[in-house]
């Protein structure tokens, strides 16, 4: 199976016409450009009739017009757990997880992958749904579909021959498909690079992504850093990731003198190809005792030198808009930047380079704070942003949200920052980072952002092939010929034309004009039984596209001759 690297363009929505009737391909909803970067979760409970079956005999496949059948790269784990017995288990808590970019076309029943173990066995064919798309007629939503079933005969390497991101345990390293990711024994990032693949230039633009916590001890306002927590020795990871690498992170506080606090509290990261899930849930009366009243929390991503000369700028918005519109990240200040944010909703965050460079950071920041019935002291929640890099720790600390911790050297380090005189309540913080390429525009940036709280799903339906077959077909041979009409028809740039023969002959598929003229000849010479797919892309035998009008397809053998009207429509 190639590779498909799959690249933001402008937003595309694509209008469904009305289905083929024929056997073959029923033509979806097409995914606009940003989806394809969106996993597909199926749970556990929508598999029942596979439950107990080895994974080792699933298979995850997916039908292209032109192509055919292809593997679709797929994982099965339990989501929170690493513990895995060989056997798909029917609780939510077990998943399959694939990626939107392979999915496929919708295909009638007379289409089945030719294997006679899958044949005996019943298939699910998983259709995609997206809610925000409108655009649908018949099957309403359908984006598109992958097709699971059971096989004893296909082999490892039909099943998922590509992995998308890997995982290197003893350097703590993440590869996906756009993206590397460092942490160098802690439990946050502290290298990030994306690949040339995503037009980036395999440089690290990051410095750390930042944990700060100021608390309140004896009248004081110490300050508690990402190094202030102890990573304690059980970072769980997902054995053989394909789709999806789950690093669990357990953790407490502590203090320099080596006085823990607290119960242990959970980070867990989520690494697909194209971006990181990165959640967490803390509770400051637990975490840091009830001596220690917290007085401002902030979570945000710091970059580091290399950006100065790729000409990078800053983004930002949440549902009411555009907040920031091509700040340049320079280290010399960060004047004109708007940090107002919505209370308890999301927001996105996006640094891009305008040049080629490292490419894009775009980040998806869900922070709700659930406060302390007790208390009644209003907080505040801003966007952080911070672009100084003069080493001047004059700034520190300013509860207005414009102050650098740690190196006093920031390059615009950016996220989120609530303050209050008594935060007590439970943060649950979930931040997914997109690394995407260079000079992303902010229409995607939002178009992602709503796509984010919209995610795909799946429909499943259960279809059997010895039940549900065509009468007139018998295994993948028919009984007969058959040309059904073109679809689609009328057709702009591309049509398919199928044909079938009940046993092999010498054939020819030719495309006239209304005069009988030949235009194109797509087949002359023997043709082997069974099911046959052609396009035709509206040009002649010299390669020049034809004008608009009715052409007639010919199909014809030594015993068989039928033809079908065309119509080329632009």
């Amino acid at each position: 199976m190639k590779k498909r690297y799959i690249f933001i363009m402008s937003i595309m929505l694509t209008a469904v016409t009305a289905f083929s009737t024929f056997a073959g391909v029923l033509s979806p909803v097409q995914l606009t450009p940003e989806r394809n970067y969106e996993p597909v979760v199926v749970l556990g409970s929508q598999l029942a009739e596979f439950a107990g079956t080895p994974i080792d005999q699933l298979f995850l496949f997916a039908y292209h017009e032109g192509s055919g059948w292809e593997v679709v790269p797929f994982q099965v784990d339990e989501y929170d757990s690493s513990t895995q017995n060989g056997l798909l288990d029917n609780s939510p808590d077990e998943q399959l997880v694939f990626l939107a970019q392979d999915i496929g076309d919708k295909v009638t029943l007379d289409e089945w992958i030719d294997d006679a173990s899958a044949q005996s066995s019943i298939r699910y064919e998983l259709d995609i749904v997206d809610s925000l798309n409108t655009e649908s007629v018949d099957n309403a939503y359908v984006q598109g579909s992958v097709y699971l079933f059971k096989s004893t005969t296909l082999t490892a390497d039909d099943r998922s021959p590509i992995h998308y991101i890997t995982y290197d345990a003893t350097n703590d390293r993440v590869e996906g498909q756009y993206y590397t990711m460092n942490f160098a024994d802690s439990w946050y990032p502290q290298d990030i690079t994306v690949t040339e693949e995503n037009g980036g230039n395999g440089t690290d633009f990051f410095e750390r992504f930042k944990a700060r916590f100021f608390v309140m001890i004896s009248g004081l306002l110490p300050l508690i850093l990402e190094e202030s927590f102890l990573v304690k020795q059980d970072v769980m990871t997902s054995p053989d990731p394909v789709i999806r690498l789950r690093r669990r992170i357990v953790m407490k506080l502590v203090t320099p003198d080596g006085q823990e606090y607290g119960e242990p509290f959970t980070f867990t990261y989520r690494h697909y190809p194209y971006f990181t899930l990165f959640s967490g849930k803390i509770d400051p009366r637990r975490d840091f005792g009830e001596g220690f009243p917290v007085k401002a929390v902030r979570m945000s991503y710091d970059l580091n030198e290399s950006i100065i000369s790729q000409q990078v700028k800053f983004y930002s918005g949440d549902s009411s808009g555009i907040t920031n519109n091509g700040i340049p990240v320079d280290g010399q200040n960060d004047a004109g930047v708007n940090t107002d944010m919505l209370l308890n909703k999301p927001n996105w965050t996006m640094v891009t380079a305008q040049d080629g460079g490292f490419g894009t950071l775009l980040t998806i920041n869900d922070v709700v704070f659930t406060r302390d019935s007790t208390v009644s002291d209003p907080y505040f929640q801003h966007l952080y942003y911070y672009d100084h890099a003069q080493n001047d720790s004059s700034t520190y600390p300013d509860f207005e949200g414009d102050y650098d911790t740690g190196d006093f050297n920031s390059y615009g380090d950016h996220g989120m920052y609530f303050e209050s005189y008594l935060l007590w309540g439970v943060f649950d913080y979930k931040s997914t980072s997109y690394f995407l390429p260079a000079n992303t525009s902010i229409q995607t940036a939002q178009t992602m952002f709503r796509n984010f709280q919209k995610p795909l799903y799946c429909r499943r339906s259960t279809q059997s092939y010895s039940v549900d077959v065509a009468p007139d077909v018998v295994g993948n041979v028919p009984t007969g010929f058959q040309f059904p009409q073109n679809y689609p028809n009328p057709f702009n740039l591309s049509t398919v034309i199928r044909l079938s023969l009940p046993q092999a002959e010498h054939s020819r598929l030719v495309i006239y004009n209304l005069n009988g003229r030949i235009i194109r000849t797509l087949l002359n010479g023997t043709l082997s039984a069974g099911k046959h797919t052609f396009h035709w892309d509206g040009k002649n035998e010299q390669g020049k596209t034809v004008g608009s009008g009715i052409y007639v397809a010919s199909f014809e053998t030594n015993t068989y001759h039928a033809t079908r009207k065309l119509v080329l429509a632009k």
